[in-house]
């Protein structure tokens, strides 16, 4: 019989022990031996609560926030602690620890300190601290703090403290609608500008589908400053209900027809349009046609947007003739054809490749001066190209194949190659895969290359082995991250092979192997844990180590245990060791809960 030996996961006799007993015997005991001092270390004691709390009485305000501090953030709300730290808010002198105890009486969200809270909200003479009880309030989310805090909207005589009633009140407690009232009465109030303007911006933050009617009544209501309305407007449209599509309709063709141009007018135009464009209702599709003729600029650019955003067909004519007028402003020929990408039409293929072709001038649009003094701004015509390559990347017609290619080649501006790159990448017709592999080869511009090596990606016939090539002879970190990213998104076993030859080929000088070993761990294979694991043994420079078992953190899988608590152990390196110990307990914390949860 063989005398028994203690357990040790690093020999060779320890990884047959795990064999033979499962993994699921072994994966207790390297929790219990392991991971357990860490989480012990980690957290606080049970009798760190009454050794905080004595830290209150502390003669020195420093000591006592610290203690404040401390409790607020532990992870197990202490509530044995709620009784001093509220007379701590009550009777401490100094105002900094008051308001670090209003926020941490807020934190642990007890609702025995909601009526002191509404008293230091009420009475101290501090704004700062009146400031932190509303905010503490605004944690607690008691009902009682409602007309406390509506109180303070009206009559408190700092302005930042009725800021932040408002927007506790929008953020915290607008499940009651009573909490619109005092900001509709705030936003009529001409005496104070400042607590007008701050209702206003908090009316169109709300997002509570019981405050849809009484938006709609500050819409309509023209007692109300246009300001004010376009912000009930843009909550309109942030809640999506369909309540609102009519008045949103009936403000914006009051713009429309009536021409109104006092101050605001055009904000409340373009917010109107906004929303409608959220809500996507296409009985305002007519009315934004309509609104492309408007005066003000920006109207106009909001409808082009809104049209986009809905997608109907309809729009596709009216916005071909605004990019057809060559007198219309260079933004709103731009939006139109933004909004003809995002429909998705074949009709204006034509239109847009003639953009794409003839559009070469490179005359300089002057903005108007909107301040004396100030430089004229200056924008390109090859703005218009490359626009006009996106939208018929989106549009996807073969059609714009060869004018796209063409665009690659030879376009002297870098941002049209940029999206020819993009645009050929979304068509993926085999007869751009040889201008793809010559734009990655021979292009000045490394934003270029980057697009022309994502585009090559989406290709299923493009050759992995030239891709991989090309990867290798890349030295700019912006291109090497643009791909990544884009990788991660496309996955699949092509993605994965194209982001290991990354990998491994490139240097920790940099810096970039952290950003793409994440991006190996969201593409999840089994081939890239196992390349962090050898790079984690293997390689040289310490920050990529510990980038490494940082990113084997992230990994819910057995095999990364083994490897992380030997470098845990053995490495020569304070840092990649301190990475290695949070690793373990994040990749180890999923599984061990799996553990526990199961069924007996």
């Amino acid at each position: 019989m063989r005398p028994y030996t203690f357990f040790n996961p690093l020999s060779k006799k320890g990884s047959e022990d795990l064999r033979t007993f499962g993994n699921l015997a072994g994966l207790v005991c390297l929790v219990f031996v392991f991971v357990c001092p860490l989480l012990l270390t980690a957290c606080p004691r049970l009798d760190d609560t009454d050794q905080l709390i004595e830290c209150l009485q502390y003669k020195h305000p420093d000591d006592r926030i610290v203690g404040v501090d401390t409790l607020a953030l532990m992870r197990n709300k202490p509530l044995r602690a709620v009784e001093p730290l509220i007379a701590v808010l009550k009777m401490d002198k100094n105002p900094d620890v008051r308001i670090e105890a209003a926020w941490a009486l807020g934190m642990i969200e007890d609702s025995r300190a909601v009526e002191p809270l509404i008293v230091v909200l009420k009475k101290d003479k501090y704004p700062q601290v009146r400031i932190a009880a509303a905010r503490g309030l605004g944690l607690i989310q008691d009902p009682r703090a409602l007309v406390p805090l509506m109180d303070a909207l009206k009559n408190d005589k700092d302005p930042e403290v009725r800021g932040e009633a408002a927007w506790v009140l929008v953020q915290c407690l607008i499940e009651d609608t009573r909490a619109l009232m005092p900001l509709m009465d705030a936003s009529k109030n001409y005496n104070d500008p400042d607590l007008q303007k701050m209702a206003s911006r908090e009316i169109g933050e709300i997002k509570a589908h019981d405050a849809v009617e009484l938006l709609i009544d500050i819409l309509k209501n023209e007692e109300f400053r246009v300001r004010v309305r376009a912000m009930a407007a843009r909550a309109l449209g942030k809640i999506g209900d369909i309540r609102a599509v009519e008045p949103l309709i009936a403000a914006l063709k009051h713009i429309i027809t009536v021409k109104l141009h006092g101050k605001g007018s055009w904000n409340l135009g373009t917010e109107a349009a906004e929303a409608l464009a959220k809500i996507k209702d296409s009985r305002a599709v007519e009315l934004l046609i309509d609104a492309l003729k408007n005066d003000n600029v920006r109207v106009r650019k909001r409808a082009t947007e809104a049209l986009g955003e809905i997608k109907d067909p309809r729009a596709v004519e009216p916005l071909t003739d605004v990019l057809k007028n060559n007198d219309e402003e260079f933004r709103i020929r731009a939006g139109a054809i933004a909004a003809l990408g995002e429909i998705g039409d074949i009709r204006p293929v034509e239109v847009l490749i003639d953009v794409l072709r003839h559009d070469v001038s490179h005359r300089r649009i002057k903005k108007k001066r909107r301040k004396k003094g100030r430089k004229w701004k200056k924008k390109r015509q090859f703005f218009l190209r490359g626009v006009a390559a996106r939208a018929l990347g989106n549009i996807k017609d073969i059609r714009a194949v060869d004018p796209l290619i063409a665009a690659l080649k030879s376009d002297k501006s870098s941002h049209v190659r940029e999206e020819a790159a993009r645009a050929l990448g979304n068509i993926e017709d085999i007869r751009a895969v040889d201008p793809l592999i010559a734009a990655l080869k021979s292009d000045q511009s490394n934003i270029v290359r980057g697009e022309a090596a994502i585009a090559l990606v989406k290709f299923k016939n493009a050759p992995i082995d030239i891709l991989i090539a090309m990867i290798k002879d890349e030295q700019n970190s912006r291109t090497l991250g643009k791909v990544a990213e884009a990788l991660e998104e496309i996955k699949g076993p092509r993605a994965l092979a194209l982001l290991i030859a990354m990998l491994k080929n490139n240097g920790p000088e940099s810096g970039n192997t952290d950003d793409l070993a994440r991006s190996l761990i969201k593409i999840r294979g089994p081939d890239a844990v196992d390349l962090l694991i050898a790079m984690l043994k293997n390689e040289k420079s310490s920050q990529v180590r510990s980038n490494m078992a940082k990113a084997l953190g992230e990994i819910e899988d057995i095999r990364a245990v083994r490897p992380l608590f030997i470098a845990y152990m053995k490495d020569k390196d304070k840092g990649v060791r301190e990475s290695a110990s949070e690793a373990l307990e994040e990749c180890l914390e999923p599984v061990w809960k799996k553990i526990t949860l199961s069924p007996r």
